[in-house]
Formats: C-alpha cells, sequence, structure tokens
C-alpha cells in the first residue's frame, strides 16, 4: 500500500508541473481577450464613414492594432497553422511572424503550381457563403 501511495503522488506532482509548465488556461484567456480586442479594432473601422476617414483616426487605428499585435504570441501558434495562413494569404501584407522574417518559409516548387485561394479553401473545407 506504501509503494501505490508513492506512485500516485509522484504522477500528481507530475502532472501538476506539466500543468504550470503549459499554462494552457492563461494562454485560452488571452487568446480570449485578444480575439475581442479585434473584433473591437474591426467594428470601430468598419463603423466609420468616408469623411469622419482622418489622418488622426488612421494613426490612432494603427497604434491600437500595434498594442493588439504586441500582445499576440505568435511562438505558440504551432508552424503548419502558420503556413496555412501564409499560403490563404499570399501575396497580401502579414504580421512580421508570418512573412517570412519568423523562420517559417513555404517552399515554391517550380514543377508544382503554387496552391491558390480556392484549392486551399476547398483542402480546408472552408464553404464561401
Amino acid at each position: 500500500m506504501r509503494l501505490a501511495n508513492i506512485i500516485v503522488n509522484a504522477v500528481s506532482v507530475l502532472v501538476l508541473s506539466v500543468q504550470s509548465n503549459l499554462k494552457a488556461s492563461e494562454k485560452v484567456e488571452l487568446f480570449k481577450s485578444l480575439a475581442i480586442s479585434y473584433l473591437k479594432l474591426a467594428h470601430s473601422i468598419e463603423a466609420l464613414e468616408d469623411e469622419e476617414l482622418t489622418r488622426e483616426n488612421l494613426n490612432a487605428f494603427t497604434q491600437k492594432y500595434d498594442d493588439v499585435l504586441k500582445q499576440t504570441l505568435f511562438k505558440d501558434i504551432q508552424n503548419k497553422h502558420k503556413k496555412e495562413v501564409m499560403t490563404l494569404f499570399a501575396g497580401r501584407a502579414l504580421p512580421l511572424a508570418l512573412n517570412g522574417c519568423s523562420g517559417v518559409v513555404i517552399e515554391n516548387r517550380n514543377s508544382q503550381k503554387s496552391p491558390t485561394t480556392e484549392n486551399v479553401e476547398g483542402n480546408l473545407g472552408i464553404l464561401n457563403v
């Protein structure tokens, strides 16, 4: 019985140490708060009328975007997800963590066509409504 108690205690300590190292709950909460921040910023940009768009508004939105972007932990995102986004948005401006400066590079082979947005969306199961 004493050996079983030692094993149970060792396993529980191991599980607690792994859980504290991963900090999954903190990352989930950070992701939720960042998603809300990006959504608020997008809504505030969409709510602007053409005559309300001034240099000051543009600078304020750029500053808000930069602030939210600084909080985003791109290192925690798996490379396969980064590559999917890079493929979907090829030819567009991407954050530094996705535009090749992070070391994540999609190799284009001359023997194969580079995937288009339609091909990738079809492969990912995204529906265009």
